[in-house]
């Protein structure tokens, strides 16, 4: 029975992982661009936070 409890959660976690890990690689790319000031200007910046935002809205992750 706790091998068994310890695949499930071995999965469980696996997926969650899977789940959160792609839009937050995203969300955090974006942003450090941002922090590390490799966009070329205001416009720039604002367009990577938009994207940022779009892909948090799109993975139905963020609560927003």
């Amino acid at each position: 029975m706790a091998a068994q409890m310890g695949q499930y959660k071995a999965g469980f976690l696996a997926r969650t992982f899977h789940e959160l890990g792609s839009p937050l690689t995203s969300l955090i790319s974006l942003y450090q661009l941002i922090l590390s000031d490799l966009c070329d200007s205001p416009a720039e910046e604002r367009d990577c936070i938009a994207q940022a935002q779009q892909s948090c809205l799109d993975s139905d992750r963020c609560g927003l």
